[in-house]
């Protein structure tokens, strides 16, 4: 009878450890699908992440490498843009003279970056944004937003 046991016993371990396994491996599978790492062929969705204050509210990614980024205001006062850059892929953008632009509250401007990596209308891009600015509210004290845009390039 103990023989018996002890083989129910190693049975049950076996099919603990390999049931762990299997569920370790259902849940990669989930988390790397919600990524969109399996939509090789599909529309690429674009998003932006990270940004405060001076964030994302459209942009395009033009196949020559130029991105034209619109950013709102999300604060309760003027802000002033002192600089701002992008870099993708070995490739960076600075704003060209003059970077200061005053943004109202609840406002857009349109920032745009030159040279970066161009490519073919239909392929994912990300890039990297940095601007800094000073916020009324705190004076000649600079803050930074930063994060990151991707999506697909267009004509």
């Amino acid at each position: 009878m103990r023989a018996r046991r002890n083989a129910g016993q190693s049975t049950l371990e076996f099919m603990m450890s390999y049931g762990w396994a299997i569920l370790i491996i259902i849940v990669a599978l989930v988390v790397v699908w919600q990524w969109g790492l399996f939509n090789v062929g599909e529309n690429i969705t674009p998003g932006s992440f990270g940004f405060w204050g001076l964030e994302p509210k459209d942009f395009v990614m033009h196949r020559t490498g130029v991105l034209d980024l619109s950013v709102i205001n999300n604060f309760g006062s003027n802000v002033t843009i002192v600089y701002y850059n992008a870099s993708m892929a070995g490739f960076f953008s600075v704003c060209s003279a003059p970077c200061a632009t005053v943004v109202t509250p609840d406002k857009t401007t349109k920032l745009t970056f030159n040279n970066l990596l161009p490519y073919s209308s239909g392929k994912r891009f990300e890039v990297t944004v940095f601007i800094r600015y000073n916020d009324t509210r705190t004076g000649s004290k600079e803050h930074v937003s930063s994060g990151k845009v991707w999506g697909a390039y267009e004509d």
